[in-house]
């Protein structure tokens, strides 16, 4: 079983609403004096993704083409695409074979990065270990060392970020 769902995105209540128009209302006021497109200034509300399904290895192949879709629709581009879902699909696939009970998995997007945070019910630490050169897995955090802009493991869970130049040629944040 999978549960599919777009989350709201955090802070999307009335209240940060309400607060977002009056600072794009001041930053228009300011940057009309100064000649600039106060939309430039503002951060892009983020685009959220999240599945939980019952750890199963036929559960992969779903949830990378899900986070596909979501990501080419969130406007990130191809090649970070690419690269999310290989990352994507490592971390599930560690998930389902070392986790313990049900895998979620939460894709953020949003002012040029990509957040993907894979968890279990597991109540340890995943351990990265060496591959010998005969084996044949144990690479996937190496992929993910090397494709990732930052990484981490806690407690039953696993977490990378990405960076990428929005579309719309904006500037990554720092």
């Amino acid at each position: 079983m999978t549960r599919l769902q777009e989350a709201p995105p955090p802070g999307g209540d009335m209240d940060s609403s309400k607060a977002a128009t009056r600072a794009a209302t001041v930053a228009s006021t300011q940057d009309e004096r100064q000649g600039t497109n106060p939309r430039d200034a503002l951060p892009t509300m983020p685009s959220t993704f999240q599945a939980t399904f019952f750890p199963a290895p036929e559960q992969v192949s779903g949830i990378r083409q899900s986070v596909a879709v979501f990501l080419r629709t969130s406007g990130v581009p191809d090649q970070t695409v690419d690269d999310v879902v290989l990352l994507v699909s490592e971390l599930v696939t560690n998930a389902v074979t070392h986790g313990r009970g049900e895998v979620s998995l939460r894709a953020l997007a949003a002012n040029g990065r990509v957040a993907i945070t894979v968890s279990t019910e597991s109540k340890e630490r995943a351990v990265v270990r060496e591959a010998g050169l005969d084996d044949e897995s144990g690479r996937g955090m190496f992929l993910v060392d090397a494709l990732a802009d930052t990484w981490g493991i806690a407690t039953g869970m696993t977490w990378c970020v990405l960076r990428y130049e929005p579309r719309d040629g904006g500037s990554v944040a720092a």
